[in-house]
């Protein structure tokens, strides 16, 4: 599962596609530039800009489950234990 999101990661997050995004649109726009204007750390802008994904995307190859997988598991837990049925760890 990924990381939880809050939202100072989210608007961040927005923040760093806006400067990709201006970036692209705008071929004499530097990298420190963007990264002052939309107020993100030109490192994060530059990793990013390089094809470095972020953190909470970061681990997804090396899970168990796909997310698909990971959600229909807990719908049909939650089935389970709305029909009465106690879930045991050698059935899930």
């Amino acid at each position: 599962m990924t990381r939880p999101k809050n939202s100072e990661s989210v608007a961040t997050e927005a923040r760093i596609q806006e400067a990709i995004r201006a970036l692209k649109k705008d071929s004499k726009l530097s990298i420190r530039k963007a990264a002052k204007y939309f107020n993100i750390s030109g490192q994060s802008l530059k990793n990013r800009l390089d094809g470095k994904k972020p953190r909470n995307k970061a681990q997804e190859d090396r899970m168990n489950l796909t997310l698909h997988e990971e959600s229909e598991l807990v719908y049909w837990i939650t089935t389970l234990i709305a029909h009465g049925y106690a879930p045991r760890y050698r059935t899930v």
